[in-house]
């Protein structure tokens, strides 16, 4: 891939903010010379978090044998162009790695708008249940916020990548001082199933294009729910999700659009894509919150149905590999096939045989999300 001079200052500028100096570039790649404000970093928590040193970014794979943290820094600000523009540090297996976590701390990141992921390599023996391909950059499973398209279906961006960022410049959501929860006895529910795009992106609803589809369109129809004589709601998957992940190869579906989410990419991250006005993951995260206390200020429980018996890296055959099954399939898409009853003693209960549903009932389980 050819480079000009534009191209190789901004990566100059982008390297340079973590003291990060370019030997040469080649084929797509940066090959870095001199790295400095930098540590080993901690192997807890586990994702992205904020330390005194720096930002800390920790990932999990008991069976990789190379790791490489992969960042594009704000001047970028295409998810979908970023071969030129993305920093890769490899991670020392003596020195940035506790048990099976591995980790790297770097000084005077942005607090915002940074995207990585990982490139993690390790044994090709499919036949012992080993999928890791060092081709692919990584959504780490643990990511609170994930960055992909902004826009429900927008087939121009089917083969758009994901990517985790995170947001540590804003201030903790406001949930209130007179902030309550609903606690309605389960036998006294009347549940509403709803899927959050279907229930109000109808021209129908009578809401403005900009919320139509989205978590304010929900609150926007809160006065519906209470005419019906609803106190929870039961929301389909709002987890991040790649709707057009049936589109990415020829296959008699591939004319689909997966609208109800079950096929996730990502555990801890809101579905971006129903925040208004194609507004992206921290809209997102923020206005999920705002949807959850008007709900509840309005005495309806909300509900949310997590799935766990698969995600949406498809079949052996077919592999649409994201993050799980890079990072360490034998041990990661393992975990989430063999889920059982223990999840029950953390208020967890069967809605059917393969579906998982949460009762939210404490706003702090909220603020573990940004």
């Amino acid at each position: 891939m050819a480079y000009d001079e534009e191209i190789r200052n901004i990566l100059r500028k982008s390297l340079e903010k973590i003291g990060v100096r370019i030997a040469y570039i080649r084929g797509g790649g940066v090959v870095l010379r001199e790295r400095k404000n930098k540590s080993p970093g901690q192997a807890f928590p586990l994702g992205v978090s904020q330390v005194d040193n720096g930002i800390n970014f920790a990932i999990f794979s008991q069976h990789a044998t190379v790791v490489a943290l992969c960042l594009v820094l704000p001047e970028r600000e295409s998810i979908d162009t970023l071969d030129g523009g993305m920093i890769e540090l490899a991670l020392d297996p003596h020195l940035n790695k506790t048990g099976d976590v591995w980790h790297i701390c770097i000084e005077d990141l942005p607090g915002r708008n940074v995207l990585y992921g990982y490139r993690i390599d390790g044994s090709q023996d499919w036949g012992k249940g080993h999928l890791f391909d060092r081709s692919i950059v990584l959504v780490d499973p643990y990511a609170k916020l994930v960055e992909g398209r902004r826009y429900f279906g927008d087939i121009s961006k089917k083969l758009s990548k994901f990517l985790g960022t995170y947001e540590f410049d804003s201030l903790p959501f406001d949930w209130g001082e007179n902030y309550k929860l609903p606690n309605i006895a389960e036998k006294d529910l009347v549940i509403y199933e709803m899927n959050v795009r279907a229930f109000t992106m109808d021209e129908s609803s009578g809401l403005d294009n900009n919320i139509r589809g989205s978590y304010l369109g929900v609150i926007e129809k809160i006065p519906h729910l209470l005419e019906l004589g609803i106190n929870a709601v039961e929301l389909l998957p709002i987890f991040e999700f790649d709707e057009l992940e049936l589109q990415r190869r020829p296959n008699p579906r591939d004319h689909m659009i997966n609208t109800w989410g079950y096929s996730t990419i990502n555990f801890f991250a809101h579905m971006s894509r129903y925040a208004s006005a194609g507004g992206g993951p921290v809209n997102a995260s923020q206005e999920f919150k705002q949807m959850v206390k008007a709900l509840h200020s309005a005495s309806i429980e909300v509900i949310l149905d997590v799935v766990y018996n698969h995600t949406n890296e498809a079949d052996d055959p077919n592999p649409y590999t994201t993050s799980f099954r890079g990072i360490d399939n034998k041990v990661l898409v393992g975990s989430i096939c063999d889920v059982d009853d223990g999840f029950a003693a953390g208020g967890y209960e069967w809605i059917w045989m393969w579906h998982k549903s949460c009762i939210l009932k404490d706003h702090d389980v909220f603020d573990t999300w940004p």
